[in-house]
């Protein structure tokens, strides 16, 4: 997948970025999931084997992009201007490959981790789940605990740490992985990036700056500043981390990175989309999925699973305990004592238990038709 500067596609550009290609990747599998359609589902694996063909990193991950520039013979390089990937497939035998950036970047790496997730599911492709949880593991030995995660792995450079924008994203990344499995060390490790996010880059005004001034300010091209997209992904992952953690103080956290764009946010063109994403989890009840079921028990996963294969933005999944979490248990009426189940929330809405995962799909699809019904005349 290439990028243009301009809307009308007169400045192309052909190399092969990992966000642009990351971001097709996750819009193939969502469109998918609304319709069902075969050649979403060929496309989204398509993009899959691009990037494992074409961009992945035997350590783990993905490298940053493949250059569009071919070399002749090997050695000179291509007329400026000239495009491999224009070329036919018999003026591509003439020609090396592009040569691909190998950095290893934290942000879309981590990033990679959630759309794997949710094609794993979606596409029913377990390789997938395995690549991320490899995606994963990379990024967990470059953490730091007290310089946090770094912008990445680059050939011959070191990496500078502190940006927002890896670290909320590897929180993310972590809350995913936790809803998916149930298992609490993504949830701990999540926790602990918060709390540095918290530590070194709240504002005292409000809002969460972008880096940490001691590391930036050694770098020329760095500066801190707020910034409108990385704020609107903390107030989204402290939400969750709230719901998740039954402790509304990460909520409130979290309403704070709203707080400095509430006056300016229409002046953010598209990149006020995440913004409005970010308001809906504060001011609408979120779709919650609460899983009672012993942690050695096949039916959690498998409610997990259903769950994440309807297109559900702003799902949370939740996994709740008998012992532990009686008075949460008790808002939601539940008295059972014979898990597993499932109880799905959706702002005014609320499931009967549900004892066999092949009913959530459906029980969530029935409740987005009465929250946005159909106006199709």
């Amino acid at each position: 997948m290439c990028s243009s500067d301009l809307e009308d596609w007169s400045s192309p550009h052909y190399e092969k970025l990992l966000r642009i290609n990351l971001e097709l990747f996750r819009n193939c599998i969502e469109v998918y999931q609304v319709t069902g359609k075969a050649q979403w589902k060929d496309l989204a694996l398509s993009q899959y084997r691009f990037l494992n063909n074409m961009l992945q990193d035997p350590e783990g991950g993905y490298f940053a992009a493949q250059a569009a520039q071919g070399r002749t013979q090997g050695t000179e390089p291509l007329s400026p201007g000239e495009n491999y990937f224009a070329l036919n497939a018999a003026e591509r035998k003439k020609v090396a490959p592009p040569p691909i950036d190998q950095s290893f970047f934290s942000e879309l790496n981590s990033m990679a981790v959630n759309i794997l997730l949710t094609g794993s599911v979606s596409l029913d492709n377990d390789s997938m789940a395995q690549e991320a949880l490899k995606i994963y593991q990379r990024l967990e030995r470059v953490w730091d605990n007290t310089k946090g995660m770094p912008r990445g792995v680059f050939p011959n450079k070191e990496a500078i740490y502190g940006l927002l924008q890896d670290n909320v994203r590897y929180l993310l990344a972590n809350l995913a992985l936790f809803q998916y499995s149930g298992q609490e060390k993504y949830l701990s490790q999540g926790l602990m990036v918060a709390q540095w996010i918290k530590k070194n880059l709240l504002a005292d005004d409000g809002g969460y700056w972008d880096s940490r001034a001691d590391e930036t300010s050694l770098q020329p091209n760095f500066s801190t500043e707020k910034v409108l997209q990385e704020n609107a992904m903390v107030a989204q992952a402290f939400f969750v981390l709230g719901e998740l953690l039954h402790d509304h103080q990460w909520n409130q956290l979290g309403e704070q990175a709203l707080i400095p764009f509430l006056e300016n946010y229409t002046k953010h063109s598209y990149r006020a989309a995440s913004y409005a994403t970010a308001i809906q989890y504060y001011t609408d009840a979120p779709l919650l999925g609460n899983i009672i079921a012993k942690e050695d028990n096949g039916e959690r996963t498998a409610f997990a699973k259903a769950m994440f294969s309807a297109f559900s933005p702003g799902l949370i999944v939740r996994y709740l305990s008998l012992k532990k979490d009686k008075a949460l248990l008790g808002e939601l009426k539940i008295t059972t004592d014979e898990p597993p189940l499932c109880l799905i929330t959706w702002q005014q809405f609320r499931s009967a238990p549900i004892t066999n995962p092949d009913y959530v799909k459906i029980t969530i699809e029935k409740m987005s038709e009465k929250i946005t019904p159909n106006t199709k005349e």
